[in-house]
């Protein structure tokens, strides 16, 4: 079976890598989510939270439509 080119995308991020997609330190990316204004990530385990490339995507857009980023 031949894999598609969508198979090969990362779908999901832990906080070091969702907060590096995002353009923002580690720490700060903790204090958005604490803040609630990040989307909630799923937990899949003790230490182990993950972020979805789709939410991100939307966070995204909502900062840019509602101009939340300071400028």
């Amino acid at each position: 079976m031949q894999a598609t080119s969508t198979e090969h995308l990362q779908r999901g991020f832990r906080a070091q890598d969702a907060a590096r997609y995002l353009g923002v330190s580690k720490s700060h990316f903790w204090k958005l989510a604490q803040e609630g204004k990040l989307p909630k990530g799923k937990r899949l385990g003790s230490r182990c939270t993950l972020w979805f490339l789709e939410d991100l995507n939307d966070f995204l857009n909502k900062l840019k439509s509602d101009n939340m980023v300071a400028g």
